[in-house]
């Protein structure tokens, strides 16, 4: 039954290229657009940098557009409502997702690694990868189980899909926005925005400069297990 589950999940993966290009491919654009080919002195320290950025951007439209609109397109096409004739349960469905979408992003960030590697030269010793790799788990679950709620919370599957693209899109545009020229009060909304803490986060424990300091580790369980409760009680086959 998991295999069968599993192979579903890649199936979704795969039948959108969109996902495929802007989850596993558009990041290593990025790293190109933002350094170029040619490597310059300070090239691997810029990289080694703001690595972590690219693979949460990565995670992030990879949990959002395979997961979560996939699953809100099953929805709306009834094929989830078939799966409930069947003895698969919630549990299944969204387990064989996670293990589906692990094995993506490890290739996206184990791809990102041996791309800095072997064009630019980065030296990746002094990453904290006892940290860095748990807090990457972390951030994936974070963002899978609040795409999943949001694919459910709508009654109506186009509503949640739509949803989803909405909030993917505004987490990332408010990426590149100036937070220091907001007023206090927004300045510290914005740090609870996802996408920001993650960074945090993942910066921290990739520079191995303690991850426990201020919030930003207690805010993401948190909202991972609050998503994921929010989104076993949602989940709909139809």
């Amino acid at each position: 039954m998991m295999t069968g589950l599993i192979k579903y999940h890649a199936l979704t993966l795969l039948r959108e290229p969109l996902n495929i290009f802007f989850a596993l491919i558009f990041p290593f654009i990025n790293v190109v657009m933002m350094l170029g080919f040619g490597v310059e002195e300070t090239d691997p320290v810029l990289l080694a940098g703001t690595l972590p950025v690219f693979m949460m951007i990565g995670m992030l439209v990879l949990c959002f557009t395979d997961a979560g609109m996939s699953h809100a397109y099953g929805r709306q096409i009834k094929f989830l409502r078939k799966l409930r004739m069947t003895p698969v349960t919630t549990g299944h469905y969204i387990i064989s997702g996670v293990l589906l979408r692990i094995f993506a992003a490890t290739l996206l960030t184990g791809g990102l690694i041996a791309f800095g590697i072997f064009v630019y030269n980065m030296d990746v010793s002094a990453a904290s990868w006892h940290t860095f790799i748990p807090m990457l788990l972390l951030i994936f679950a974070m963002f899978y189980t609040l795409s999943m709620f949001l694919a459910n919370v709508c009654k109506k599957a186009k509503t949640s899909q739509n949803l989803c693209m909405v909030i993917m899109f505004a987490m990332i545009i408010l990426l590149n926005v100036a937070t220091a020229d907001l007023p206090d009060i927004l300045q510290n909304l914005t740090r609870l925005i996802p996408t920001q803490f993650a960074i945090e986060l993942l910066v921290s424990a990739w520079n191995g400069t303690g991850i426990f300091q201020g919030f930003y580790f207690y805010v993401a369980v948190g909202a991972t297990i609050l998503f994921g409760l929010l989104s076993m009680k949602t989940f709909k086959f139809e």
